[in-house]
Protein backbone atom coordinates (compact mmCIF):
# COMPACT_ATOMS: atom_id res chain seq x y z
CA UNK A 1 0.00 0.00 0.00
CA UNK A 2 2.86 2.49 1.19
CA UNK A 3 4.55 2.13 -2.01
CA UNK A 4 1.16 2.32 -4.40
CA UNK A 5 0.68 5.68 -2.78
CA UNK A 6 4.60 6.55 -3.26
CA UNK A 7 4.18 5.92 -6.60
CA UNK A 8 0.75 8.32 -7.17
CA UNK A 9 2.68 10.68 -5.57
CA UNK A 10 5.33 11.01 -8.04
CA UNK A 11 2.80 10.86 -11.03
CA UNK A 12 0.84 13.56 -9.41
CA UNK A 13 4.46 15.07 -9.19
CA UNK A 14 5.34 14.41 -12.61
CA UNK A 15 2.29 15.53 -14.33
CA UNK A 16 2.35 18.78 -12.44
CA UNK A 17 5.93 19.18 -13.90
CA UNK A 18 4.60 18.94 -17.15
CA UNK A 19 2.22 20.80 -16.95
CA UNK A 20 4.30 23.65 -15.79
CA UNK A 21 6.75 23.25 -18.54
CA UNK A 22 4.35 23.49 -21.24
CA UNK A 23 2.95 27.02 -19.89
CA UNK A 24 6.65 27.75 -19.54
CA UNK A 25 6.37 27.08 -23.51
CA UNK A 26 3.52 28.96 -23.92
CA UNK A 27 4.70 32.00 -22.70
CA UNK A 28 7.97 31.90 -24.71
CA UNK A 29 5.58 31.66 -27.99
CA UNK A 30 3.64 34.34 -26.46
CA UNK A 31 6.72 36.68 -25.59
CA UNK A 32 7.79 36.41 -29.49
CA UNK A 33 4.67 38.08 -30.43
CA UNK A 34 5.63 41.73 -31.41
CA UNK A 35 2.45 42.81 -33.16
CA UNK A 36 -1.08 41.06 -33.65
CA UNK A 37 -4.80 41.51 -35.32
CA UNK A 38 -7.97 39.78 -34.60
CA UNK A 39 -11.14 39.99 -34.38
CA UNK A 40 -12.14 40.09 -30.87
CA UNK A 41 -15.71 38.84 -29.32
CA UNK A 42 -16.84 39.47 -25.95
CA UNK A 43 -19.44 38.29 -23.56
CA UNK A 44 -20.32 39.54 -20.14
CA UNK A 45 -22.51 38.42 -17.45
CA UNK A 46 -23.32 39.42 -14.30
CA UNK A 47 -23.74 37.09 -11.15
CA UNK A 48 -26.74 34.66 -11.30
CA UNK A 49 -27.25 35.66 -15.12
CA UNK A 50 -28.31 32.94 -17.62
CA UNK A 51 -27.56 35.25 -21.30
CA UNK A 52 -25.02 37.31 -21.29
CA UNK A 53 -25.61 40.98 -20.24
CA UNK A 54 -23.48 42.37 -22.80
CA UNK A 55 -22.21 41.61 -26.36
CA UNK A 56 -19.54 43.08 -28.48
CA UNK A 57 -17.10 42.33 -31.49
CA UNK A 58 -14.12 44.69 -32.48
CA UNK A 59 -11.11 44.39 -34.39
CA UNK A 60 -7.89 44.74 -33.14
CA UNK A 61 -4.36 45.85 -33.60
CA UNK A 62 -2.23 45.02 -30.71
CA UNK A 63 1.42 46.20 -30.40
CA UNK A 64 3.81 45.58 -27.77
CA UNK A 65 5.17 48.98 -26.54
CA UNK A 66 8.51 48.32 -24.26
CA UNK A 67 8.08 51.98 -23.58
CA UNK A 68 5.05 51.75 -21.86
CA UNK A 69 5.74 50.97 -18.05
CA UNK A 70 2.33 50.81 -17.31
CA UNK A 71 1.14 47.08 -19.36
CA UNK A 72 3.91 47.06 -22.18
CA UNK A 73 1.66 47.27 -25.18
CA UNK A 74 -0.20 49.95 -27.27
CA UNK A 75 -3.55 49.04 -29.22
CA UNK A 76 -6.11 49.87 -31.69
CA UNK A 77 -9.75 49.18 -31.97
CA UNK A 78 -12.10 49.28 -34.75
CA UNK A 79 -15.57 48.83 -35.71
CA UNK A 80 -15.61 44.87 -36.54
CA UNK A 81 -17.93 45.39 -39.80
CA UNK A 82 -16.51 48.72 -40.74
CA UNK A 83 -12.60 48.32 -39.87
CA UNK A 84 -12.57 52.36 -41.18
CA UNK A 85 -14.72 53.18 -37.92
CA UNK A 86 -12.27 54.27 -34.83
CA UNK A 87 -13.73 52.83 -31.64
CA UNK A 88 -10.78 53.51 -28.97
CA UNK A 89 -7.35 52.92 -28.09
CA UNK A 90 -4.06 53.69 -26.22
CA UNK A 91 -0.62 54.39 -27.36
CA UNK A 92 1.45 54.32 -23.64
CA UNK A 93 0.65 57.75 -23.05
CA UNK A 94 -3.28 58.40 -23.36
CA UNK A 95 -6.10 56.49 -24.20
CA UNK A 96 -8.96 57.81 -26.67
CA UNK A 97 -12.67 55.90 -26.31
CA UNK A 98 -15.46 57.63 -29.25
CA UNK A 99 -18.78 58.52 -27.57
CA UNK A 100 -20.95 58.27 -29.96
CA UNK A 101 -23.79 59.22 -27.64
CA UNK A 102 -22.24 63.11 -27.29
CA UNK A 103 -19.85 63.05 -30.47
CA UNK A 104 -16.85 63.11 -28.44
CA UNK A 105 -13.45 61.22 -28.23
CA UNK A 106 -12.49 61.47 -24.43
CA UNK A 107 -9.39 61.51 -23.78
CA UNK A 108 -7.66 59.88 -20.55
CA UNK A 109 -4.25 61.37 -19.83
CA UNK A 110 -4.30 59.48 -16.11
CA UNK A 111 -3.50 62.38 -14.34
CA UNK A 112 -6.27 61.99 -11.83
CA UNK A 113 -5.49 58.09 -11.06
CA UNK A 114 -6.69 56.68 -7.75
CA UNK A 115 -4.19 53.82 -7.90
CA UNK A 116 -0.36 53.46 -8.65
CA UNK A 117 -1.60 51.68 -11.71
CA UNK A 118 -3.53 52.93 -14.93
CA UNK A 119 -7.20 51.18 -15.22
CA UNK A 120 -7.04 50.29 -18.74
CA UNK A 121 -8.19 46.84 -20.24
CA UNK A 122 -4.52 45.27 -22.00
CA UNK A 123 -4.93 44.13 -24.80
CA UNK A 124 -5.92 39.75 -25.40
CA UNK A 125 -2.26 38.76 -26.27
CA UNK A 126 -0.74 40.99 -23.48
CA UNK A 127 -3.78 39.99 -20.84
CA UNK A 128 -2.99 36.25 -21.30
CA UNK A 129 0.83 36.35 -21.02
CA UNK A 130 0.74 38.13 -17.98
CA UNK A 131 -1.80 35.48 -16.38
CA UNK A 132 0.62 32.53 -17.31
CA UNK A 133 3.62 34.30 -15.86
CA UNK A 134 2.02 34.63 -12.52
CA UNK A 135 0.68 31.64 -12.72
CA UNK A 136 4.22 29.72 -12.93
CA UNK A 137 5.53 32.43 -10.80
CA UNK A 138 3.15 33.67 -7.98
CA UNK A 139 3.57 32.78 -4.70
CA UNK A 140 -0.08 33.64 -3.88
CA UNK A 141 -2.45 31.65 -2.48
CA UNK A 142 -3.35 30.08 -6.00
CA UNK A 143 -4.65 26.73 -6.92
CA UNK A 144 -4.28 25.86 -10.99
CA UNK A 145 -5.43 22.97 -13.36
CA UNK A 146 -4.61 22.07 -16.52
CA UNK A 147 -6.12 19.79 -18.62
CA UNK A 148 -6.04 18.20 -22.03
CA UNK A 149 -8.09 17.53 -25.13
CA UNK A 150 -7.80 16.38 -28.39
CA UNK A 151 -7.38 19.91 -29.88
CA UNK A 152 -6.35 22.31 -26.75
CA UNK A 153 -5.22 22.35 -23.50
CA UNK A 154 -7.24 24.17 -20.45
CA UNK A 155 -5.48 26.29 -17.94
CA UNK A 156 -7.81 27.22 -14.73
CA UNK A 157 -6.64 29.59 -12.30
CA UNK A 158 -8.07 30.31 -9.17
CA UNK A 159 -6.92 32.74 -7.01
CA UNK A 160 -7.71 33.53 -3.07
CA UNK A 161 -5.92 36.45 -2.04
CA UNK A 162 -8.82 38.13 0.33
CA UNK A 163 -8.67 41.21 -2.19
CA UNK A 164 -9.43 41.33 -6.05
CA UNK A 165 -6.32 40.58 -8.26
CA UNK A 166 -5.95 41.95 -11.82
CA UNK A 167 -3.17 42.01 -14.08
CA UNK A 168 -2.03 45.39 -15.87
CA UNK A 169 1.37 43.82 -17.00
CA UNK A 170 1.83 42.99 -13.93
CA UNK A 171 -0.73 41.68 -11.23
CA UNK A 172 -2.28 44.08 -9.06
CA UNK A 173 -4.06 43.49 -5.47
CA UNK A 174 -6.83 45.87 -5.23
CA UNK A 175 -8.03 46.99 -2.23
CA UNK A 176 -10.92 45.78 -0.65
CA UNK A 177 -14.29 47.03 -2.24
CA UNK A 178 -17.56 46.60 -0.04
CA UNK A 179 -19.44 45.67 -3.26
CA UNK A 180 -17.88 42.87 -3.96
CA UNK A 181 -19.48 39.73 -2.37
CA UNK A 182 -16.19 37.11 -3.00
CA UNK A 183 -13.17 38.66 -4.15
CA UNK A 184 -11.99 34.98 -5.11
CA UNK A 185 -10.70 35.27 -8.88
CA UNK A 186 -11.14 32.41 -11.20
CA UNK A 187 -9.13 32.60 -14.90
CA UNK A 188 -9.50 30.50 -17.57
CA UNK A 189 -7.48 30.08 -20.45
CA UNK A 190 -8.31 27.86 -23.30
CA UNK A 191 -4.80 27.32 -25.46
CA UNK A 192 -5.00 26.00 -29.05
CA UNK A 193 -2.46 23.14 -29.30
CA UNK A 194 -2.05 23.58 -33.47
CA UNK A 195 -0.54 27.13 -32.88
CA UNK A 196 0.42 26.48 -29.25
CA UNK A 197 -0.97 29.85 -28.52
CA UNK A 198 -4.01 30.97 -26.28
CA UNK A 199 -7.24 31.64 -28.26
CA UNK A 200 -9.86 32.42 -25.53
CA UNK A 201 -9.89 33.08 -21.81
CA UNK A 202 -12.64 33.48 -19.05
CA UNK A 203 -12.39 36.34 -16.02
CA UNK A 204 -14.82 35.54 -13.18
CA UNK A 205 -15.06 37.46 -10.04
CA UNK A 206 -16.68 35.32 -7.73
CA UNK A 207 -20.37 36.60 -6.42
CA UNK A 208 -19.72 39.42 -9.36
CA UNK A 209 -19.32 39.98 -12.96
CA UNK A 210 -17.48 37.83 -15.64
CA UNK A 211 -16.91 37.50 -19.09
CA UNK A 212 -15.17 35.92 -22.11
CA UNK A 213 -13.11 37.29 -24.87
CA UNK A 214 -12.25 34.86 -28.12
CA UNK A 215 -10.17 36.17 -30.47
CA UNK A 216 -10.46 34.80 -34.38
CA UNK A 217 -8.49 35.20 -37.40
CA UNK A 218 -4.93 35.90 -36.12
CA UNK A 219 -2.15 37.61 -37.64
CA UNK A 220 1.02 37.60 -35.92
CA UNK A 221 4.01 39.85 -36.13
CA UNK A 222 2.40 41.42 -40.03
CA UNK A 223 2.21 45.24 -38.51
CA UNK A 224 4.73 47.44 -39.32
CA UNK A 225 6.67 49.06 -36.24
CA UNK A 226 3.86 51.43 -33.38
CA UNK A 227 3.59 54.67 -35.23
CA UNK A 228 0.33 55.92 -34.67
CA UNK A 229 -1.41 59.47 -33.40
CA UNK A 230 -4.68 58.39 -31.96
CA UNK A 231 -5.84 62.13 -32.25
CA UNK A 232 -5.50 61.86 -36.46
CA UNK A 233 -8.38 58.42 -36.03
CA UNK A 234 -10.82 60.77 -34.71
CA UNK A 235 -13.31 61.08 -37.18
CA UNK A 236 -14.61 64.92 -38.60
CA UNK A 237 -17.21 66.03 -35.85
CA UNK A 238 -16.07 64.41 -32.97
CA UNK A 239 -14.60 66.91 -30.31
CA UNK A 240 -12.08 66.43 -27.78
CA UNK A 241 -13.02 66.21 -24.42
CA UNK A 242 -10.27 65.19 -21.39
CA UNK A 243 -11.68 63.22 -18.70
CA UNK A 244 -11.41 64.31 -15.01
CA UNK A 245 -11.58 68.06 -16.27
CA UNK A 246 -15.22 69.75 -16.63
CA UNK A 247 -16.74 70.56 -20.43
CA UNK A 248 -19.45 72.02 -22.02
CA UNK A 249 -21.19 68.24 -22.48
CA UNK A 250 -20.93 67.73 -18.22
CA UNK A 251 -23.55 71.20 -17.90
CA UNK A 252 -26.13 69.87 -20.92
CA UNK A 253 -28.08 67.17 -18.37
CA UNK A 254 -28.44 70.68 -15.74
CA UNK A 255 -30.02 72.49 -18.84
CA UNK A 256 -32.85 70.32 -18.58
CA UNK A 257 -33.52 71.93 -14.87
CA UNK A 258 -36.89 74.10 -14.46
CA UNK A 259 -38.16 72.20 -17.92
CA UNK A 260 -40.19 69.64 -18.42
CA UNK A 261 -38.96 66.32 -18.77
CA UNK A 262 -38.75 64.48 -21.84
CA UNK A 263 -41.00 61.90 -22.01
CA UNK A 264 -39.81 58.29 -22.82
CA UNK A 265 -40.71 54.81 -22.71
CA UNK A 266 -39.33 51.99 -20.94
CA UNK A 267 -40.53 48.25 -19.79
CA UNK A 268 -41.40 46.86 -16.83
CA UNK A 269 -40.56 43.44 -15.34
CA UNK A 270 -43.98 42.13 -16.86
CA UNK A 271 -42.52 43.07 -20.36
CA UNK A 272 -45.22 46.12 -20.54
CA UNK A 273 -44.28 49.49 -21.51
CA UNK A 274 -44.84 52.17 -19.14
CA UNK A 275 -43.74 55.72 -20.25
CA UNK A 276 -43.02 58.80 -18.06
CA UNK A 277 -46.17 60.94 -18.53
CA UNK A 278 -48.69 58.20 -16.76
CA UNK A 279 -46.20 58.86 -13.75
CA UNK A 280 -47.89 62.63 -13.58
CA UNK A 281 -49.45 63.06 -10.04
CA UNK A 282 -46.69 62.30 -7.90
CA UNK A 283 -43.00 63.82 -7.08
CA UNK A 284 -41.19 61.41 -8.74
CA UNK A 285 -37.39 60.92 -8.82
CA UNK A 286 -36.31 58.89 -11.53
CA UNK A 287 -32.61 57.24 -11.26
CA UNK A 288 -30.94 56.68 -14.38
CA UNK A 289 -28.95 53.04 -13.84
CA UNK A 290 -26.65 50.45 -15.20
CA UNK A 291 -26.22 47.22 -14.46
CA UNK A 292 -22.35 46.45 -13.74
CA UNK A 293 -21.75 50.16 -12.12
CA UNK A 294 -20.55 49.49 -8.90
CA UNK A 295 -21.30 52.91 -7.81
CA UNK A 296 -25.00 52.29 -8.70
CA UNK A 297 -25.08 49.06 -6.58
CA UNK A 298 -23.80 51.13 -3.21
CA UNK A 299 -26.70 53.28 -3.83
CA UNK A 300 -29.49 50.22 -3.78
CA UNK A 301 -29.68 50.13 -0.18
CA UNK A 302 -30.45 54.22 0.36
CA UNK A 303 -32.79 53.94 -2.44
CA UNK A 304 -34.90 51.28 -1.05
CA UNK A 305 -35.22 53.32 2.51
CA UNK A 306 -36.05 55.85 0.56
CA UNK A 307 -38.91 54.33 -1.56
CA UNK A 308 -40.42 53.58 2.08
CA UNK A 309 -39.61 57.00 3.73
CA UNK A 310 -42.48 58.74 1.95
CA UNK A 311 -46.10 58.46 0.76
CA UNK A 312 -47.15 56.67 -1.42
CA UNK A 313 -49.91 58.64 -2.85
CA UNK A 314 -47.10 61.79 -2.76
CA UNK A 315 -43.82 60.54 -3.98
CA UNK A 316 -42.59 57.75 -6.58
CA UNK A 317 -39.41 56.30 -7.27
CA UNK A 318 -38.66 55.06 -10.07
CA UNK A 319 -35.16 53.47 -11.43
CA UNK A 320 -34.37 52.58 -15.55
CA UNK A 321 -31.26 50.19 -16.64
CA UNK A 322 -29.51 52.90 -19.14
CA UNK A 323 -27.53 50.32 -20.47
CA UNK A 324 -29.75 48.32 -22.52
CA UNK A 325 -29.77 45.31 -20.74
CA UNK A 326 -31.21 42.05 -21.63
CA UNK A 327 -34.75 42.45 -19.91
CA UNK A 328 -33.72 38.44 -18.24
CA UNK A 329 -30.45 40.51 -16.89
CA UNK A 330 -32.60 43.14 -15.43
CA UNK A 331 -34.69 40.60 -13.27
CA UNK A 332 -32.11 39.09 -12.39
CA UNK A 333 -30.49 41.81 -10.86
CA UNK A 334 -33.70 43.26 -9.13
CA UNK A 335 -33.78 39.77 -7.68
CA UNK A 336 -30.15 39.20 -6.58
CA UNK A 337 -29.93 42.68 -4.73
CA UNK A 338 -33.17 42.92 -3.25
CA UNK A 339 -34.54 45.94 -5.07
CA UNK A 340 -38.46 47.07 -3.38
CA UNK A 341 -39.09 50.23 -5.59
CA UNK A 342 -40.24 49.95 -9.18
CA UNK A 343 -37.03 49.16 -11.79
CA UNK A 344 -37.73 49.34 -15.63
CA UNK A 345 -35.39 48.30 -18.62
CA UNK A 346 -34.54 51.22 -20.60
CA UNK A 347 -32.98 52.03 -23.96
CA UNK A 348 -30.32 54.59 -25.29
CA UNK A 349 -32.86 56.98 -25.87
CA UNK A 350 -33.45 58.37 -22.70
CA UNK A 351 -29.29 58.94 -22.61
CA UNK A 352 -29.99 60.89 -25.47
CA UNK A 353 -33.08 62.65 -24.23
CA UNK A 354 -31.44 63.52 -21.05
CA UNK A 355 -28.18 64.17 -22.29
CA UNK A 356 -26.07 62.00 -19.28
CA UNK A 357 -23.42 60.35 -22.32
CA UNK A 358 -23.94 57.25 -20.86
CA UNK A 359 -22.93 58.51 -17.05
CA UNK A 360 -24.53 56.90 -14.37
CA UNK A 361 -25.54 57.38 -11.69
CA UNK A 362 -28.13 60.01 -12.66
CA UNK A 363 -30.65 61.57 -10.24
CA UNK A 364 -33.49 63.86 -11.68
CA UNK A 365 -36.23 64.75 -9.09
CA UNK A 366 -39.77 65.94 -10.92
CA UNK A 367 -42.48 68.07 -9.38
CA UNK A 368 -46.27 66.12 -9.72
CA UNK A 369 -46.40 68.26 -13.50
CA UNK A 370 -43.06 66.11 -14.49
CA UNK A 371 -41.44 69.40 -14.53
CA UNK A 372 -37.38 68.72 -13.60
CA UNK A 373 -36.54 70.39 -10.03
CA UNK A 374 -33.51 69.05 -9.33
CA UNK A 375 -30.33 67.31 -10.77
CA UNK A 376 -27.85 65.16 -9.11
CA UNK A 377 -24.52 63.54 -10.90
CA UNK A 378 -23.19 60.94 -9.07
CA UNK A 379 -23.40 59.04 -5.52
CA UNK A 380 -21.72 60.00 -2.08
CA UNK A 381 -23.08 57.68 0.61
CA UNK A 382 -24.19 60.67 3.03
CA UNK A 383 -23.48 63.78 0.82
CA UNK A 384 -25.39 62.65 -2.19
CA UNK A 385 -28.29 61.24 0.30
CA UNK A 386 -29.18 64.38 2.16
CA UNK A 387 -29.30 66.23 -1.41
CA UNK A 388 -32.16 63.95 -2.54
CA UNK A 389 -34.19 63.83 0.64
CA UNK A 390 -34.09 67.64 1.19
CA UNK A 391 -35.39 67.89 -2.22
CA UNK A 392 -37.64 65.59 -2.42
CA UNK A 393 -39.12 67.48 1.50
CA UNK A 394 -39.22 70.77 -0.08
CA UNK A 395 -41.39 69.85 -2.89
CA UNK A 396 -43.99 67.82 -0.81
CA UNK A 397 -44.20 70.83 1.23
Amino acid sequence: MKTLIILAMCLLADSSLQAQEYLREVLSKLESVKSATYDLYSEGWMAGDTLPSSVSKVFVEEYRNPQDTTIGSSFLEWDSEDQTRFESGYDGAVSVYMNRYQKTAEVNDFSNQFFPVRLIQPPFFNYVTSIIRYTLETKDNVTREVKETEKEYYLKLTIDEGVEVEFFGKPFHFPEMSFMADPIMVFEIWIDKETGLPYKYKRELCGSNSGIDECSNVKLNTLPDKNFDLYALVPEGYELVRMGEKNKYDEEPFKLADKPAPDWTAVNMQGDSVSLSSLKGKVTLLNLTGIGCGVCQLAIPFLNELDKRFDKDKFQLVAIDSWGKPLANVRNYISRHQIGYTFLSGNEQVVIDYKTGGFVPFFFLFDENLVIRKIIKGYAKGTTEKKIIDAIEELLK
